[in-house]
């Protein structure tokens, strides 16, 4: 190809103008079931767990449905081992529409998280009624919890209501050790970004899985599929020394490095994260799709 790799940033809204997110929609679908499949039949990878981002426009077919159950027949994937994860652009229109496709899906075992939460037409109301299992904060909020204590106060908040919902939460973007300690002391249990991975063929992640399997390495691994922004998910235990658990978050704890840097001086924090990577990259085909990583047991 004469452009090389083609950020899914750049493609992926021309595919969903042009009405190709249709069938790249149904092919990602159907590649990432036959191999979860795969893995379901191989007891080294049976206990991995795959995410599916689904585009606005491939969810609202009347037949997805039909489609999904069909696929899932065709390539024997297990359902409780598949999560898909929707955009908020999804509750634009017709959210009724969208509840009864998700709890039509979940009747089948399939869960859904709700990605980039707090940067759309969320709303609380929608946290109650859509049957969610897993909600993602933006990395938009993530990026400045360290310097800006309405980011943080804000990442704070969604991780505490998360939990009194019965939701399991991940953060977006965690891009260095101090953002992923601020946000684990706050009770956030998984993390997603380039400090834990990036986007690596499928034959590299499968070593990594049976690395961390070989004795003395406890852990389990979860992988994401996707036909755009895909980055490396972890769940880590605390490390040493830190409190078992949700460490209260205050204005008072977060406005220090913000007054510092008013003051001109260094802030107390670790310095910034850096400006927003390129997630997963796909070619032209849309294929560079697989990314995931390590899921450390606690």
């Amino acid at each position: 190809p004469e452009k090389g790799m083609v950020s899914p940033a750049l493609f992926i809204p021309l595919a969903e103008q042009t009405g190709l997110i249709l069938p790249l929609g149904h092919w990602v679908l159907e590649t990432a079931l036959r191999q979860q499949a795969r893995w379901r039949d191989d007891a080294r990878f049976a206990h991995l767990n795959l995410a599916i981002n689904v585009s606005a426009r491939q969810f609202r077919q009347e037949d997805f449905v039909p489609q999904l159950l069909q696929l899932l027949a065709q390539t024997g994937a297990n359902p409780a081992r598949i999560k898909l994860e929707l955009t908020e652009s999804l509750l634009l229109e017709n959210v009724d529409s969208v509840i009864a496709t998700m709890l039509a899906l979940k009747q089948h075992g399939l869960g859904f998280s709700l990605d980039d939460f707090g940067t759309g037409y969320s709303s609380l109301s929608y946290l109650k009624r859509l049957p969610l299992d897993q909600i993602k904060i933006d990395q938009g909020f993530v990026r400045d919890v360290l310097n800006d204590p309405k980011d943080a106060a804000i990442a704070h908040t969604i991780i505490v209501l998360a939990d009194l919902l019965g939701l399991a939460v991940i953060a977006e973007g965690v891009e260095t050790i101090e953002h992923h300690r601020f946000l684990q002391e706050q009770g956030c249990p998984a993390f997603q970004g380039y400090l834990f991975g990036r986007p690596e063929p499928l034959e590299a992640f499968e070593q990594r899985v049976l690395q961390a399997s070989k004795p003395g390495r406890s852990s389990a691994a979860i992988c994401c599929y996707c036909s755009k922004n895909c980055r490396a998910l972890k769940l880590a235990p605390p490390p040493p020394g830190a409190p078992s658990r949700r460490t209260p978050w205050s204005p008072a704890a977060a406005a220090p490095p913000v007054l510092a840097m008013r003051k001109g001086a260094a802030p107390a924090a670790s310095p910034a994260a850096p400006a927003r990577p390129q997630a997963g990259f796909c070619t032209p085909a849309g294929v560079r799709l697989l990314r995931a990583v390590r899921l450390a047991s606690g």
